[in-house]
């Protein structure tokens, strides 16, 4: 088939050199192909930088972590099109985040105005035998190309899928569909994903996280394991001001920080013009909301710097995004473990088909405190997390000295026989504290001033900060102003924080008079 097709030659090309380039698949997509820029532009197809490495070490299951507008879904399409017109019987899917209006753009602007923009040679060799209304064209050798929403039905030999992350996070239950049907019909075939990052959850979070972890270490992935490509907002010469525009930029101390931060720990080295495109473009990504610590994660998540930062997301709206920030900047969010012989504080918040939550702390000196541990559980009894405190001193060699429950412990709950949780927990021998009762913002505030006394274990508090990292304030769209917290799983974890900070600070009282006349035996947990 090649050989039949007459085409004007590129200078330097003689006639009998033609069918070995054309064999080429990488000499097509630099010589065949034109595109519609966005702005409308007609020009010629040559893949960039991100889309040269992406071609040269292409697997047969291939994630692409990335940066905005580096035309990865537009190579795709040309790919899958010269795949298409160049191999006989090929089905080639590509999968919008929305039908409309990004499938159709792609169809019509990439697929459509590059088949149409060949040489009428080529086109006659290999002509369209039938376009659907939208999304499908066949062609005269068996091949087709489809832009779709999913692609259930069928067999395929190369699947694209365009910003994953975002459909995971929007519409779960099509990135489902997509997993469970779409990448069946590929089985033997070629997928490509390609995504910025959203959030820390769902398919295209958890494929990152596995492949990053496997290239760390030196694996090669299986035809059935996922290969990763990150492509940094670094990388890429557009993000980049000006000689002048760059002297006309001041860039704040937190940039400045940061930007030194990533040269020492990511040996990312960046031009004075690509800090000062960095700062305007943050600037301009600022949500008029107050939260800065938010504008900045979306500034990560669209231009990530190294792969991981690509996944941090600072809530809009969280309560203690500036408090977790500092202490990351600190170091104080790092290996904790318990300080033998001194003795271990837990504070709760109290749940039966909500989540209970268990801080652990303990008080190094007057100004220094070490978070050594969060447990969370639901459905179960309090003899349950009795016994867990007992598995953790047992373990990790703790002796308990106090535990502090909030007011509605006197709620009566845990029993049927109208017992409160605090009579209750009496009987089975433990004596909580309680915490004093105060208005929700002035807990809140508690929680802001005693952040920076805070020392955390990374890996036991993992959970417990999650919670904190999540624990937001709900945007009322009618008064553009931000309202009540949010009532979830991820408020208990921080009232229970909220337990540890205020009854921290205050004296303690209980239901009746005073103080508890007895301390907990500590003896019994250790």
């Amino acid at each position: 088939m090649l050989d039949d097709i007459k085409v004007k030659l590129p200078d330097g090309l003689n006639v009998s050199d033609l069918a070995t380039k054309l064999k080429d698949p990488w000499w097509r997509l630099n010589n065949l192909y034109w595109i519609l820029t966005k702005k409308g532009d007609h020009i010629k197809f040559k893949p960039n930088w991100a889309q040269t490495l992406l071609f040269k070490g292409m697997w047969w299951r291939t994630l692409v972590l990335k940066a905005r507008q580096l035309g990865i879904t537009t190579f795709m399409g040309i790919l899958e099109l010269d795949r298409a017109l160049f191999q006989k019987n090929q089905r080639c899917v590509l999968i919008a985040h929305k039908q409309r209006p990004d499938g159709e753009e792609i169809y019509n602007r990439v697929i459509c105005h590059a088949y149409n923009s060949l040489i009428d040679p080529i086109k006659q060799t290999v002509r369209r035998v039938k376009e659907e209304a939208w999304g499908r064209v066949r062609f005269s050798n068996g091949s087709d190309v489809r832009v779709a929403v999913s692609a259930r039905s069928g067999v395929c030999q190369i699947l694209h899928i365009s910003e994953f992350g975002k459909t995971c996070a929007e519409y779960p239950k099509k990135a489902t569909e997509i997993v469970t049907g779409s990448f069946p019909a590929c089985e033997e075939g070629i997928i490509c994903i390609e995504s910025t990052a959203e959030g820390q959850s769902g398919y295209f979070y958890n494929y990152c996280m596995t492949a990053l972890e496997r290239q760390r270490k030196g694996r090669t992935p299986t035809r059935k394991q996922w290969k990763i490509f990150f492509f940094p907002w670094w990388k890429e010469p557009k993000y980049a001001l000006s000689n002048e525009d760059t002297r006309r930029c001041v860039l704040p101390k937190h940039l400045v920080e940061y930007f030194h931060r990533i040269r020492l720990e990511h040996d990312i080295v960046l031009t004075p013009n690509q800090q000062a495109w960095y700062a305007q473009t943050l600037e301009n990504m600022q949500t008029g909301r107050g939260d800065v610590s938010g504008d900045w994660s979306l500034m990560k998540r669209e231009f990530p710097s190294f792969p991981e930062e690509a996944f941090e997301q600072a809530i809009q709206g969280a309560y203690y995004a500036e408090q977790l920030t500092k202490a990351e900047q600190d170091g104080r969010i790092t290996k904790i473990p318990p300080t033998p012989g001194v003795p271990v504080d837990t504070w709760w918040d109290l749940g039966v088909g909500d989540l209970n939550c268990i801080w652990f702390s303990q008080d190094i000196g007057r100004e220094r405190i070490h978070i050594i541990d969060y447990y969370e559980n639901s459905d179960v009894g309090l003899t349950h997390y009795l016994n867990i405190l007992q598995k953790k001193a047992q373990e990790r060699g703790l002796i308990y000295r106090k535990h502090t429950a909030p007011h509605d412990i006197e709620q009566r709950v845990w029993s049927a026989d109208a017992k409160t949780r605090l009579q209750i927990a009496a009987e089975l021998g433990i004596r909580f504290k309680i915490a004093p009762r105060m208005p929700l913002e002035d807990g809140i505030d508690a929680c802001r001033r005693i952040f920076q006394q805070c020392w955390f274990d990374e890996e036991h508090c993992s959970d417990g900060l999650h919670r904190l990292k999540k624990y937001k304030k709900k945007w009322n769209e009618k008064t553009n102003s931000w309202g009540n917290p949010v009532h979830d799983d991820n408020s208990h974890g921080a009232d229970a924080f909220r337990t540890f900070a205020t009854g921290h600070q205050f004296d303690f009282r209980v239901q009746g008079n005073g103080f508890f006349d007895k301390e907990v035996d500590a003896s019994a947990w250790s």
